[in-house]
């Protein structure tokens, strides 16, 4: 009986963090959440101005479409580009993105690291279309500013 005390014991507290409520991330600084929303911006505006100076030097960008991978200070312009030619072969219309709140955020000094759930919405060849992912970044501080040093669309769990 004291096996059975114990093993109903031990499984209660294993459950208990899962029952208590979650966490509420902390609230990222004005400028990192503007850069965070440049893919939303340019979903909604159609257009890739914004991204100019927002990539550090050596940054990477990944994404779904070919060929995957953008690097360097104009990564975000580059894909962004990509992202345009894909909707066009699509014949998309009304490309609307919407954030979430941001899941995740952690900072350490000059170092930033942000979850922000974003779904994305068309119409192509007239039936709706939607996609629901996270857009995962890292920031570093260079200089006075914030940028972005990486930034990675997932749409699988």
């Amino acid at each position: 009986m004291n096996n059975l005390r114990t093993v109903a014991l031990c499984t209660l507290i294993a459950c208990v963090p899962a029952l208590a409520p979650a966490a509420t991330p902390p609230k990222p600084p004005a400028e990192i959440m503007a850069l965070a929303m440049l893919p939303v911006v340019a979903s909604n505006a159609n257009g890739s101005a914004k991204f100019a100076g927002a990539f550090t030097d050596d940054a990477v960008v990944v994404d779904e479409n070919d060929p995957y991978e953008w690097r360097g200070a104009t990564a975000g312009a580059d894909w962004w580009a990509r992202v345009e030619r894909a909707l066009t072969a699509m014949k998309a219309s009304g490309f609307h993105a919407a954030a979430s709140p941001v899941s995740e955020y952690l900072q350490k000094g000059d170092a930033a690291y942000l979850i922000l759930p974003i779904t994305l919405s068309a119409r192509s060849g007239g039936k709706p279309f939607s996609e629901s992912g996270t857009m995962t970044y890292t920031f570093r501080k260079v200089g006075d500013a914030w940028k972005i040093s990486s930034m990675v669309w997932t749409t699988k769990p």
